[in-house]
C-alpha cells in the first residue's frame, strides 16, 4: 500500500537521523552515497533501503565537553576557509556527518525566508510527474528574473574574459622562452571553465520545471571549478596571473609603443595618450580574471565588488554558495560537505606535456620529443667542461704520458741522475711529485709568468712578447712558492723517507692517520694544480668561443697582447684569441735547458686540439688528479652522472 507524503517525510526524517548519530563504516557509506545519487528510485524505496542498511551500526559516540558547533548561522558557511590548512584540519577528525543534499522540503521556507530581500528565489509546487495527470506537488525553490540577470552579468564578465584567452595562451606557446607548461595547462582548464555559463541558456518556462537533480547537474562544473581554483597553492596561482599579464602585455594592440627622445611633441602626446589606455585595459582584464581566481572565500575582489553594488550580495563565493544551498542541497551546509559530495581537490596540471595539439607542439617544438631533446641538449652542453677535464686526464703529448716525461726530463736534464719514473711513481710517490713540481717550474712557469719569449708566425716572422701578463697568475705562484718550500723542509727532514703510492693513497682515505702532514701536502699540491689548470682553461674557452664566432670579434693586435685579468670579463660574451695562438715558440728568456725541450711547438694547434697550452693544462689536471684531489674527482662524477642522465632518456 502506498504510503501518503507525511508518511514519507518520517521515513526520510529517521533515514537522516541515523546517517547522523550512527557510526558508519566506509563501505557502507558508499552504498549509501550510491543510493541518494539514485534518481530512478522513489525516495520512500531509497531511504527504507538506507534505514535497513545502516540501523545496526553502532552509535556515534558524542563529546559532552563542549557543545557541537552550530551551522545555522548564515555566517558559518562563508567563514569557513577552504585552504588546504583547513582540510588537513578537519580530516583529522572522524567524519560523521552524511555530506548529502536533501529530497524533503522541510528547509525550503527558511531558505526562502533567509533570502527574501534578496529575491533570488520563488517558491513552486507544481512538478511533472509519471501519473495519469501528469503533474504532482512538491514544494521546491526555482531561479527568480534576478538570479538570472545575476547569472547572466557574471556570464558577461566570463565573456570578456574569453574575448582574450585564446590570445593569451597562444602567446604563451608560441614564446620560446616560455618551457614549463604549467601555467599554460592551468589557463587551459580555466578557459573550458570560462566557457561554462549556468542557467543563461534557460527560459523561464524550462525552469519552472526543472528540479533538484537538474540543477545539480547543471551547476556542478561550474561550482567544482570555481573551489578547485579556490585551492590553488598561492604561489602558483601568481605565477599563472603574472604569465597571463606578461603575455597580455604583449599582444599587438596591447604594447606599449616606444617614446624616443627624437619624437615630436605631438607624437610624444598620442604615444602616452595610447600606452595610457593600453595599460588600463590590462589592469581591467587583470583585476576581472583575479576575480574568478581569487586567494580565499573573502577576497575582495572587483567582482564581488560589482556584486555587492549591484545586487546585495556579498561576493562571488557568497552567490555560488546561496544558490548551491537553495537549488542543490535545499538545507544549509557545511564547506566541507561541499568538498566532500562534490569531490572538490585541487586542480592536478602536467609539468611536462603541454595540453595542446600534439601536431601544434611539435611544430612550435613543444611536444615530448622535442622537450626530451631540449633536456639532452641542455645536458651536452653541460657535459663540455668535464668531458674536457677527463679528456685532458687521457691526453699524452708525442704519444708519452705528460707527467713521466716530465719527471724523466727533470731527472735526466737537470738533476744529471737517471731514475726509472714508472719505479718511482710507484715506490717513491712523493719524489715523483718533487719532479713534476721541480719541472713545472723550470719549464712551464716561463710560458706562464710573462718572462719574454721569442715566436715565428707563419711568414717565419719573428717577434718577442708574452702570453700572460705578469700579474695573471700571481697568486698562483705564490702558492707554488710556498708549496716548493714545504717540499724542501719536507725533503731535508726526512732525506730517506720513502713512500709508496698506494700508501699516500691510504693517506689521503684518512686510513693512515700518523701522517697527516703528508696529507696536507698532497692537499695543497692537488688544489694549486687543479685551480691552475681551470684558470688556463678560462683563456682556452675564450679561444675557442673567438672561433665559434668566426675569429672577427677583435683586432689584429689582439694576437700579440698579453692576457690581463680584466679580458676574461671583457671578452666573455665574444671571445677573444690566446695570444701567439697561430705561432711557434722559437726561443725564451730564461736559457733553462727544459725550456729547451718545447722549443718548436704550436702555442695552439686549432686543427688537433694541442699545442703548449693544451699540454699545460693537461699537465695540470693529470698532477692534481695524481693527488687525489677532490675537486678533480667531483668533475668526473659529474660526468659520469651526466652521461647517465643522457642515456636514461634516449
Amino acid at each position: 500500500m502506498a504510503k501518503n507524503s507525511d508518511d514519507i517525510k518520517k521515513i526520510e526524517r529517521k533515514a537522516i537521523s541515523l546517517m547522523m548519530s550512527r557510526e558508519i563504516p566506509a563501505e557502507k557509506m558508499k552504498v549509501v552515497r550510491s543510493l541518494m545519487k539514485n534518481e530512478n528510485l522513489h525516495s520512500e524505496e531509497r531511504y527504507s533501503a538506507i534505514i535497513e542498511l545502516i540501523k545496526s551500526c553502532p552509535e556515534r559516540k558524542v563529546n559532552l565537553s563542549k557543545p557541537p558547533e552550530s551551522v545555522s548561522k548564515k555566517d558559518d558557511v562563508k567563514s569557513k576557509s577552504i585552504t588546504k590548512k583547513g582540510r588537513d584540519e578537519e580530516q583529522a577528525e572522524p567524519v560523521t556527518e552524511v555530506p548529502i543534499p536533501t529530497d524533503t522540503s522541510l528547509y525550503i521556507d527558511e531558505i526562502y525566508r533567509r533570502y527574501r530581500r534578496l529575491k533570488l528565489f520563488k517558491k513552486r509546487r507544481l512538478v511533472l510527474r509519471n501519473n495519469r495527470f501528469g503533474y504532482g506537488l512538491r514544494k521546491r525553490l526555482m531561479p527568480s528574473g534576478i538570479l538570472i540577470r545575476i547569472m547572466k552579468y557574471v556570464a558577461d564578465m566570463q565573456e570578456y574574459l574569453m574575448a582574450r584567452l585564446p590570445d593569451i595562451l597562444n602567446q604563451i606557446l608560441n614564446d620560446e622562452g616560455i618551457q614549463d607548461p604549467t601555467e599554460f595547462n592551468y589557463l587551459r582548464i580555466f578557459r573550458k571553465w570560462m566557457m561554462d555559463t549556468p542557467l543563461v541558456k534557460f527560459k523561464i518556462g524550462t525552469l519552472k520545471w526543472m528540479e533538484r537533480h537538474n540543477y545539480e547537474r547543471e551547476f556542478k562544473s561550474y561550482i567544482m571549478n570555481y573551489f578547485s581554483f579556490l585551492l590553488m597553492d598561492p604561489e602558483t596561482r601568481e605565477r599563472v596571473l603574472i604569465q597571463a599579464e606578461t603575455a597580455l602585455r604583449s599582444l599587438t594592440d596591447l604594447r606599449k609603443e616606444e617614446v624616443y627622445q627624437f619624437d615630436s611633441e605631438n607624437e610624444k602626446r598620442g604615444k602616452e595618450k595610447r600606452n595610457l589606455a593600453r595599460e588600463k585595459d590590462v589592469y581591467d582584464y587583470i583585476l576581472i580574471l583575479r576575480s574568478f581566481l581569487p586567494a580565499n572565500t573573502k577576497d575582495d575582489s572587483e567582482l564581488s565588488k560589482r556584486l555587492r553594488s549591484g545586487f546585495r550580495i556579498n561576493g562571488f563565493t557568497d552567490l555560488l554558495l546561496i544558490f548551491t544551498e537553495g537549488l542543490i542541497f535545499q538545507r544549509k551546509f557545511r564547506m566541507d560537505e561541499l568538498q566532500t559530495y562534490f569531490n572538490i581537490t585541487p586542480h592536478k596540471v602536467s609539468g611536462e606535456i603541454w595540453d595542446y595539439s600534439v601536431d601544434a607542439l611539435r611544430k612550435l617544438g613543444k611536444d615530448p620529443e622535442s622537450r626530451k631533446q631540449r633536456v639532452i641538449d641542455k645536458l651536452k652542453n653541460d657535459l663540455v667542461p668535464y668531458e674536457f677535464v677527463y679528456r685532458m686526464l687521457a691526453y699524452e703529448s708525442s704519444g708519452e704520458n705528460i707527467l713521466m716525461k716530465s719527471a724523466q726530463d727533470q731527472w735526466r736534464l737537470v738533476d744529471r741522475k737517471h731514475y726509472d719514473a714508472k719505479s718511482v711513481y710507484a715506490e717513491n710517490f712523493f719524489n715523483f711529485i718533487d719532479a713534476v713540481l721541480q719541472y713545472f717550474k723550470n719549464c712551464y712557469r716561463h710560458i706562464l709568468d710573462g718572462s719574454i719569449l721569442y715566436f715565428i708566425d707563419a711568414d717565419r716572422t719573428e717577434m718577442a712578447g708574452s702570453i700572460f701578463s705578469k700579474n695573471f697568475f700571481a697568486e698562483n705562484f705564490s702558492a707554488l712558492n710556498s708549496l716548493m718550500d714545504e717540499m724542501h723542509f719536507f725533503r731535508s727532514k726526512n732525506p730517506t723517507l720513502s713512500i709508496t703510492r698506494d700508501e699516500v693513497k691510504k693517506i689521503m682515505n684518512g686510513h693512515i692517520n700518523t701522517m697527516t702532514h703528508a696529507e696536507r701536502f698532497m692537499r695543497g699540491v692537488g688544489d694549486f694544480f687543479y685551480f691552475l689548470g681551470k684558470r688556463i682553461q678560462s683563456v682556452y674557452d675564450l679561444h675557442r668561443l673567438w672561433v665559434y664566432n668566426g675569429g672577427r670579434t677583435v683586432s689584429k693586435d689582439r694576437f700579440r697582447k698579453p692576457v690581463l685579468i680584466e679580458d676574461l670579463e671583457i671578452y666573455r660574451d665574444t671571445g677573444m684569441p690566446c695570444p701567439y695562438s697561430d705561432c711557434t715558440l722559437a726561443g725564451a728568456e730564461s736559457q733553462n735547458p727544459l725550456i729547451k725541450e718545447i722549443y718548436g711547438s704550436r702555442v695552439l694547434d686549432g686543427k688537433s686540439s694541442s699545442g703548449i697550452i693544451i699540454d699545460l693544462i693537461a699537465f695540470c689536471f693529470q698532477a692534481s688528479f695524481e693527488c687525489f684531489n677532490e675537486r678533480i674527482s667531483g668533475d668526473l662524477d659529474q660526468r659520469t652522472g651526466i652521461l647517465k642522465k643522457i642515456e636514461d632518456l634516449k
